[in-house]
């Protein structure tokens, strides 16, 4: 039938993020090369691919997680937005901890599903 996904289409869709950024074979530096040689990739490209890989991995199941409930609300909340720069004091951490918790009770009781980022 057009117009549906099949499962592998949506595999795929939900994989890109993670797979255009994997070398589909073990990295290969030869001598004093500074790139793989089978896909290109500079030691500071694969660095920051590994420093991104936590979030592109949050995405992919955040996404994951809507495919398979559809109707339910989700809601993603990026805990940084609740603390104002850096924690330097139990304080600013119970002031944090505070927003953030009215914050996920509010859309709980919204009947949200919440993913934290």
């Amino acid at each position: 039938e057009t117009g549906k996904s099949t499962v592998s289409d949506i595999q795929v869709t939900l994989l890109a993020p993670l797979v255009a950024r994997a070398c589909h074979e073990k990295p290969d530096f030869p001598g004093d090369a500074v790139g793989c040689f089978l896909c290109s990739a500079t030691i500071g490209q694969m660095e920051s691919d590994l420093t991104a890989l936590g979030g592109l991995k949050a995405q992919v199941l955040a996404r994951l997680q809507e495919l398979a409930a559809p109707e339910e609300r989700v809601v993603r909340v990026k805990l940084a937005d609740f603390f104002a720069g850096a924690i330097t004091s139990e304080e600013l951490a119970d002031e944090g901890m505070d927003r953030l918790r009215t914050h996920l009770y509010h859309l709980l009781a919204d009947g949200a599903r919440i993913i934290p980022e």
